[in-house]
């Protein structure tokens, strides 16, 4: 039979498991990045945004994201990198199809699994940083930019690392097999 401290010792924990297995969401304002050549060029934008640690990139939508791509460069060119701090982990999608020169409004979602997107879901390093890079697939314009985002969010579903929820049950389960001293009389 459990005593009521034994019963506390597993519930706690378990109770615990919501909060750690919800999606985390972040938001992201690219408005004024600007894609001047292929990915890592010096003149790209790159924001960073803290997130959780080791928490795994589960999705990512776009909400009115206006791309404007310029002479001979292709609106559908223009390609939004998700990484980790190190760059080892991705995810790379164009949101706009156009092959063509201009401008154009975009809302949208990204998964795992999703055809648009190269790379696959990719797990953050310790420090947290989701990093974005906007870059154009050809450098068509020499010293300026090949495309600007003038307007638009980036939303990024993140779960948190499943370590914390395995610690959790086993302190449960540890307080489960707890017997306290017994008292002499």
């Amino acid at each position: 039979m459990f005593s009521l401290p034994r019963l506390a010792m597993l519930i706690v924990p378990l109770v615990a498991l919501g909060p750690t297995s919800r999606a985390d969401f972040f938001g992201m304002d690219v408005a004024g990045m600007e894609a001047v050549g292929n990915i890592g060029d010096s003149g790209n934008s790159v924001r960073y945004i803290n997130m959780t640690p080791f928490a795994t990139v589960h999705s990512i939508s776009w909400q009115d994201v206006t791309v404007e791509s310029f002479d001979p460069s292709w609106l559908s060119e223009v390609v939004f990198s998700f990484s980790d701090s190190t760059g080892a982990n991705f995810w790379e999608f164009s949101i706009v199809s156009i092959n063509e020169s201009g401008t154009h409004t975009s809302s949208g979602v990204v998964n795992a699994g999703s055809a648009l997107v190269s790379g696959g879901p990719f797990q953050l390093q310790a420090d947290g940083l989701l990093r974005l890079e906007v870059f154009d697939l050809y450098t068509d314009i020499d010293g300026a930019a090949d495309a600007v985002i003038s307007a638009g969010t980036f939303n990024v579903s993140v779960v948190p690392e499943p370590g914390s929820i395995a610690l959790l049950c086993s302190i449960g389960l540890c307080g489960l097999f707890y017997r306290a001293p017994r008292q002499s009389a």
